[in-house]
């Protein structure tokens, strides 16, 4: 077999595992909807209408604890979509830290309603190569000046 051939299998078997990925991904996520899902509904007898909400909130944040870098959950027009983190991994990785930390946070968090979730900002940061505490110390000082603050505790947005 030759290095072309070899290299087109290479690139069968990296194709196959990705889909294999992607698919426990998707029945992951549908699995944690079906648990997660609260739909509350509301008949008016008068005025003959029938009002539903799915409040998606909590599917959402079991999504995110549970999906693998670099895909995370949002709530768009009603549906939720699984998305792949738009992180380029390769450039962040010649920036200091509070610059990899502050495009982590900037990226994340419009990922949920609160902000970018800390343990996946430690969780990304650790992608690229920081310790936790390499992450908390970069966080910390970044808040101290002013540039990443906490909405609610342990959710960031930056400024």
């Amino acid at each position: 077999m030759g290095d072309i051939e070899k290299n087109l299998e290479d690139a069968d078997d990296h194709i196959e595992r990705a889909e294999n990925l992607l698919e426990e991904v998707a029945m992951e996520a549908v699995e944690i909807a079906r648990e997660n899902t609260e739909i509350i509904s509301d008949f008016d007898s008068r005025a003959m209408e029938v009002q539903v909400k799915v409040d998606h909130d909590d599917t959402i944040h079991r999504l995110n604890e549970n999906l693998p870098i670099p895909y995370f959950a949002t709530v768009e027009e009603g549906n939720v979509e699984i998305r792949k983190l738009d992180l380029n991994i390769d450039e962040l990785q010649s920036e200091n830290d509070l610059v990899k930390v502050k495009e982590i946070t900037s990226i994340l968090e419009d990922t949920t309603s609160e902000g970018a979730p800390v343990p996946k900002v430690i969780e990304y940061s650790s992608a690229l190569g920081m310790t936790v505490e390499e992450t908390e110390e970069a966080l910390d000082k970044l808040k101290q000046k002013g540039e990443v603050y906490e909405p609610s505790t342990d959710y960031l947005r930056t400024t």
